[in-house]
């Protein structure tokens, strides 16, 4: 599905998954606002790519663990738009790993704005204007740790997703009649860079507790945020899709 003349948010679009989302969506959109913190460099590319699908590019490098670096994102998106018709919060990640007991209060924080907040005033600034003019589309990205409530050391990176995934309920309900769908892609475990740090027998046994034995690519999540961007999802809302192998 074309959508020209709508504009499309996705944060943390520089990683395996966000890249891969962008790739497959360039096309679709007048406005593609990428947001990224540190890769300045795969910014340009995934720029350069949009730029040669004709449709415009805008960078957005703000730190999203932050609650300035939120506030930054929101103005600089302001400056150029009046309104998101597409939202993607996919950005994420595990930020600092330490045992339940060590947690601070500083980790809390760090670690529920990247995963949570960022997300929640993003639905918060754009989700009104999306109801006023009955259309709009979110599409938060969780983790299978909410499932399993994550691993030792990364309990607060899976509440802060268990969480994400409790506002895509709750404002599914409300813009359900209004033609704003929210929706929920729970990934698996995905071959991106971030598995490189784990050791070839851990990976052995992470994948042999998934059914299809195979870790998934970075596409088979564009491939579910597409179809939940178009017009072939428009029945569905409120819903956690995952993206796991069948785990």
């Amino acid at each position: 599905m074309n959508m020209k003349g709508r504009n499309l948010l996705i944060t943390g679009a520089t990683g395996s998954i966000g890249k891969a989302i962008v790739f497959k969506l360039a096309e679709k959109f007048d406005n593609i606002f990428v947001h990224y913190c540190n890769s300045g460099e795969m910014a340009k590319e995934l720029e350069s790519y949009i730029l040669s699908k004709k449709s415009n590019a805008y960078l957005i490098k703000a730190d999203l663990s932050s609650n300035d670096g939120i506030k930054s994102l929101i103005e600089q998106v302001r400056s150029r738009v009046d309104e998101i018709d597409v939202l993607i919060n996919n950005v994420g990640g595990v930020v600092i790993a330490k045992d339940f007991t060590e947690y601070n209060e500083f980790d809390f924080y760090k670690i529920f704005n990247l995963n949570f907040f960022a997300s929640f005033r993003l639905c918060q600034e754009f989700f009104p204007e999306m109801c006023k003019k009955q259309y709009g589309r979110i599409v938060n990205i969780s983790s299978i740790g909410v499932k399993f409530g994550g691993g030792s050391q990364t309990f607060l990176y899976s509440a802060a997703k268990c969480s994400l995934e409790q506002i895509t309920v709750n404002l599914s309900k409300l813009g359900a009649e209004k033609n704003v769908l929210v929706n929920t892609v729970r990934i698996g475990v995905i071959d991106t860079k971030f598995h490189e740090k784990i050791t070839n027998k851990a990976m052995e046994r992470r994948i042999q507790m998934i059914p299809m034995k195979r870790f998934g690519e970075s596409e088979d999540i564009a491939n579910m945020v597409d179809y939940l961007t178009s017009d072939k999802a428009n029945f569905i809302t409120g819903q956690t899709f995952a993206v796991s192998g069948g785990e």
